[in-house]
């Protein structure tokens, strides 16, 4: 049985780009530091580990953005989805990367292309992997002599799934240059040489007996569905249906969960294929409000003038448990500083305030500019607050 494997790279930048639609090379940064980013980004030099004072002075256009777990983790549940539609068939090996089996090859290609993704179609999964690891982004390579392909693997592709950098050095030291070369080296050799990360590279180029690919369990969702009872065309009958369906759903999530997905499918009259939209939110709710108002995009990106709805489903994904708040009586005021966060998550230091600068010697420094804080400042026992007011 062939084995599939479906490679995202530089993942937590390619889900930026899929939820916000960003035009701009995107950067992603944790720790003052990169850890992913664009294809455009690396087009003009960014890398991995480069600090944030570098990205900026080479990059000053670039849309920098901090690690958001969360959306990954959303945006990767929309990937397996689509992959469910192909086979039950899949293994999850975290945001980026999945194995699966009893694919059609050309169906699999074509949401490879519609992702971006990298594939590899090999006879075992390591092979997958690397012939994912090869493909350019949007096509898949098909492993069909090993061999030959390892010859054409360099083994700095190692440096992508997680082999140190010292051994790619030393196998380029002893000679070896390409995995055909490092595949003649006994288990017992890697082992000696590089320890149990050497014998970890023997099993990748000389897989034993694979299992078979384990039935997928897809992630917990929350669907609500109406059947029409007549086929719906105008708005006006669609409308009320989905408010409807986004308050029963919005009851389930309850004050524990959290949503951060939305999808809309809708059944068409005598067509056995249904139209789907889903869109990532920029941040996780359970607010009726918020989640009707993507709801209700979603619907009108869908319908048109010549459909016929039997059925609309809606279907809240990526959930997750929420830190609980304390209520209030009363109506209060969004907060700023929660809005600051939000534009300090896509844009980090976009947004800046300005600080009196007592007894300045010159004009032009009695006012400096700085980040604005995130967090609202503490008040002292007078009431104010013990920093400057923003």
């Amino acid at each position: 049985m062939r084995v599939g494997c479906l490679y995202v790279k530089h993942f937590p930048a390619w889900a930026f780009v899929r939820s916000g639609r960003e035009r701009r090379p995107v950067v992603v940064i944790a720790r003052e530091h990169v850890v992913a980013c664009s294809p455009l980004a690396r087009a003009k030099g960014i890398m991995e580990a480069m600090p944030l004072q570098r990205v900026r002075a080479l990059l000053p256009e670039a849309c920098l953005c901090h690690r958001d777990p969360h959306l990954e983790s959303a945006a990767w549940e929309q990937v397996l989805h689509a992959l469910n539609t192909l086979t039950p068939f899949i293994e999850d090996h975290g945001p980026g990367r999945a194995f699966l089996a009893a694919f059609e090859e050309e169906v699999l290609r074509q949401l490879a292309a519609g992702l971006g993704a990298q594939v590899g179609i090999a006879p075992s999964r390591s092979l997958a992997l690397l012939g994912a690891l090869r493909a350019a982004p949007g096509t898949a390579c098909d492993v069909t002599t090993v061999d030959s392909f390892l010859v054409r693997c360099r083994v700095e592709l190692l440096a992508e799934i997680g082999y140190a950098a010292d051994l790619i050095a030393q196998l380029w030291l002893f000679g070896y240059f390409s995995l055909s070369a490092v595949s003649t080296l006994s288990r017992r050799h890697l082992g000696v040489q590089f320890g149990p990360e050497g014998e970890r590279l023997h099993t990748l180029l000389h897989p034993e007996h694979e299992p078979p690919v384990a039935r997928f369990q897809p992630p917990p969702v929350i669907r609500r569905a109406f059947d029409f009872e007549h086929p719906a065309t105008e708005p006006g009958e669609l409308l009320p249906v989905l408010e409807h369906l986004v308050h029963r759903a919005a009851e389930s999530l309850a004050s524990s969960l959290l949503c951060r997905r939305v999808a809309v499918h809708l059944c068409l009259h005598r067509q056995a294929q249904a139209r789907l939209a889903c869109r990532i939110l920029p941040e996780a709710t359970r607010e009726p409000g918020r989640l009707l108002g993507t709801a209700k995009t979603l619907l009108f990106d869908l319908v048109d003038d010549a459909l016929e709805i039997d059925a609309m489903i809606l279907e809240l994904g990526a959930l997750h448990a929420g830190t609980p708040e304390q209520g209030s009586l009363f109506f209060s005021r969004p907060s700023l500083y929660a809005a600051v966060r939000a534009v300090h998550r896509c844009y980090p230091g976009a947004l800046l305030r300005a600080v009196p600068v007592p007894h300045a010697l010159l004009h032009e420094q009695e006012v400096r500019f700085e980040p604005f804080p995130e967090v609202e400042p503490k008040r002292n026992g007078s009431g104010k607050r013990s920093q400057g007011r923003p």
